[in-house]
């Protein structure tokens, strides 16, 4: 069995990654608690009015439920992903700023 030498498992890269992922989860977390009812609450009406006019008016509830958790995946995900790399990108340009050695 071959390893990888360009692998980010391990060592302190590891740990600073899983910290960085951690940090931006929790953050997440927190925005989309935030962040999830707001938009649910300006965008619901619309998705409810638009499947009833496209599908029946039976559907309307059934979709406001599961417009609910699309808003909550929707939010959780995008903060992730950009807090992530927000995270990652600002700890690389500190670090190559302050301890980088020509």
């Amino acid at each position: 069995m071959t390893t990888n030498p360009n692998s980010t498992k391990g060592g302190s890269y590891g740990t600073f990654m899983t910290a960085t992922r951690i940090f931006a989860y929790t953050l997440a977390v927190v925005v989309t608690f935030f962040g999830t009812g707001p938009f649910y609450g300006l965008t619901v009406e619309f998705v409810q009015d638009y499947a009833a006019t496209h599908y029946g008016p039976s559907v309307s509830e059934i979709v406001g439920l599961g417009w609910g958790a699309i808003c909550g995946t929707l939010i959780f995900s995008f903060t992730a992903a950009t807090l992530s790399t927000g995270l990652i990108m600002a700890a690389s340009v500190f670090f190559l700023r302050f301890f980088y050695v020509h």
